[in-house]
């Protein structure tokens, strides 16, 4: 249902808008109303702009990428500070020379750290690095390479270059191999082919190996000192800044929606105004906020009472409608004042997916998934009740059906031992059924419809649309004529009885027929207005399709709802396939083949029953009498 509303406007002397804003902003659940809404239709309001928050959201800014970067602050702090209090860009340059210090120690490390190892491969070769890089006769490569390739090197021998091995770790081979400039490209690629990988030492290291690697291990204890020395005195300038910091977050956050509640203030000269819609039940509770102060007009109104605001619709559900709002909004918003279709969509579709998917073993496990779902976590506890009330109605069909995990005469027992009935109720699978479900389902489709086209009828009534509820294909004379149609076909070829005569013909066929194609000009008739607009002659060309397509409607929504009993039928097939496959096996692979079987039908025909039970709802029911064209309710956080 639509909760009812109250649309309220606080007003005052703008050396009360602080004190205001902060009652305002206390006040849970309130949608206010924008001031651009009512300042582009009203000349001599304006905007309150006591402040811009450019400067808070730079402020803002500049505590995010400290408390990301830097340090984090504290969230449990609620003690304000004054935000000018401390130079944030000296110290985001402060924490920048830091960080920038802390990454070229760390980054030197690193690459001496890998040097060395590199080395510690090489550290046999007793010879000058310097040499080897610096000479202009041969070209010096070392690396390593998988052993498999070592072997390899025998299809060479006669290639131009030397190859010597330094050591031996695990299955790769550190080694180095000579060659002349001239010959460089080609030995190369034959060392590339035998998956040679080269090591590059750095033009900072002299001297052989062994010497390398006690200078570098010098260097690199003398780096990693330092870096502990800048970490050290980074984190003494942290702790020193991190309460102050966290309590500027606390504060730029708290004048951040102060000023941003600004939006919603109307100024007028010297005061203002602040317009916002809140339930009605909490009046009281309004007016005791403002009560201790007679600076405060509080006016207290109906939810429609200014035709400048389009009152928003908050959507109450109850404990059984709850999980399909979600399916109501996807479709749109009813408008404040007008029917909450929710109650009948859960009702309906559950019903319809009910009868799609009716097995009481597979209804029963829906059941235990959903309270599963509902308990495990939040995201998905609204998608977890829905699927415990669709996994009721399924169960209740199946009971009907008398299926339990496609075993269609588990239930028999029951049927015949305690209720002593001569079978179960409905039998799928006789082929007479069969035609009684689809028969049955037209029947359902003919009556929901009929009831979505009353409800049309009441709904324009109420807003006191008389054209649309008397003359509409949705109105009296729609219902009228297809109340007729339906029933005379149905006890004709059901009972014989002949209702079409040619006074009921012309009675309840051709005048509501005549009259849906006169609607646009009877409805301005209503309005005063003329009575063909833009020359008969293009009325009755667009009218002749526009009924056409009508009368074509009728048929295929009828017709529509036969899909509910053919999935009946396809669900019981579906699980007589599965049934089948159960009995070319025996022992664990039987039980394996029922349980797989049962899962793959419960995940296809439920996903299957959900979508076609939601295509029913929109397209056959919601489309007749549903106008979503109003404004979600969105209280301010």
């Amino acid at each position: 249902m639509i909760e009812k509303e109250k649309l309220v406007t606080i007003s005052s002397e703008l050396k009360n808008l602080n004190f205001v804003i902060d009652k305002f902003l206390s006040l849970k659940d309130t949608n206010p109303v924008l001031a651009k809404d009512l300042v582009n239709k009203v000349s001599g309001l304006s905007e309150v702009k006591q402040m811009t928050a450019a400067s808070l959201s730079e402020k803002m800014a500049k505590i995010k990428l400290i408390d990301e970067n830097y340090v984090h602050l504290d969230n449990d702090i609620n003690e304000t500070i004054d935000i000018n209090s401390v130079d944030l860009d000296e110290l985001l340059k402060k924490l920048i020379y830091y960080k920038t210090l802390i990454t070229k120690c760390e980054t030197e490390i690193k690459d001496e750290l890998d040097t060395y190892e590199k080395l510690s491969s090489i550290n046999k070769l007793d010879i000058n690095v310097d040499y080897i890089f610096s000479s202009r006769f041969l070209s010096i490569r070392i690396g390593k390479m998988p052993l498999n390739s070592v072997k390899s090197l025998i299809y060479y021998t006669q290639r131009p270059f030397m190859f010597e091995p330094l050591q031996v770790d695990d299955d790769i081979m550190y080694c180095i191999y000579f060659t002349t400039p001239e010959y460089k490209s080609e030995v190369d690629n034959i060392f590339s082919l035998l998956r040679f990988q080269r090591i590059y030492i750095p033009a900072y290291v002299h001297g052989n190996p062994k010497t390398a690697l006690e200078v570098l291990h010098e260097q690199t204890s003398i780096k990693e000192a330092n870096l502990k020395n800048i970490l050290s005195e980074q984190e003494e300038f942290l702790k020193e800044y991190k309460d102050i910091l966290s309590r500027m977050k606390y504060t730029l956050n708290k004048e951040y929606v102060y000023y941003d509640a600004l939006k919603y203030v109307v100024g007028m000269g010297e005061r203002f105004s602040i317009n916002f819609f809140i339930a009605s039940n909490r009046k009281f509770e309004l007016m005791s906020l403002f009560e201790d102060n007679h600076e405060i007009e509080l006016e207290i109104k109906p939810a429609t009472s200014d035709p400048r605001i389009q009152t928003p619709t908050k959507l109450k559900s109850n404990w059984f409608t709850s999980p399909f709002q979600t399916f109501v909004k996807m479709y749109g918003v009813p408008k404040y004042g007008t029917l909450d279709p929710t109650l009948i969509f859960s009702i309906t579709y559950c019903l319809f997916f009910g009868i799609m998917f009716g097995d009481l073993g597979q209804g029963l496990v829906m059941i235990v998934l959903g309270l599963l779902m509902t308990k495990i976590t939040k995201k998905f506890k609204s998608f977890g009740a829905l699927i415990v009330r669709l996994g009721i109605f399924s169960s209740v069909f199946g009971f009907i059906y008398g299926s339990v995990f496609g075993f269609e005469n588990w239930l028999d027992w029951f049927y015949i031992g305690i209720l002593h009935l001569k079978s179960k109720p409905i039998e799928v699978f006789n082929p007479s059924t069969t035609m009684m479900l689809l028969i049955a389902t037209i029947g359902l489709g003919i009556f929901m419809i009929l009831f979505s086209i009353g409800i049309n009828i009441f709904l324009n009534f109420k807003k006191k649309n008389y054209a649309k509820a008397l003359f509409s294909h949705n109105g009296i004379t729609g219902f009228i004529f297809y109340a007729f149609l339906v029933s005379a076909i149905a006890l004709q070829m059901l009972l014989g009885i002949k209702l079409f005569t040619p006074l009921t013909i012309i009675l309840l066929i051709v005048i509501p027929v005549l009259l849906i194609f006169l609607q646009t000009p009877l409805e301005r008739v209503f309005k005063k207005e003329k009575f063909f607009e833009g020359g008969i002659g293009a009325f009755v060309i667009d009218g002749f399709f526009e009924l056409f397509e009508i009368m074509l409607s009728y048929l295929t929504s009828t017709v529509s709802f036969v899909r509910i009993g053919g999935f009946i039928v396809s669900h019981a097939g579906m699980m007589l396939v599965v049934h089948t496959l159960m009995s070319m096996t025996s022992g664990a692979g039987s039980v394996a083949v029922a349980v797989i079987g049962n899962i793959f039908v419960m995940g296809l025909e439920g996903l299957v029953a959900g979508i076609q039970g939601l295509r029913l709802e929109y397209y056959e029911l919601f489309s007749r009498f549903y106008e979503a064209d109003g404004l979600e309710y969105k209280a301010i956080k």
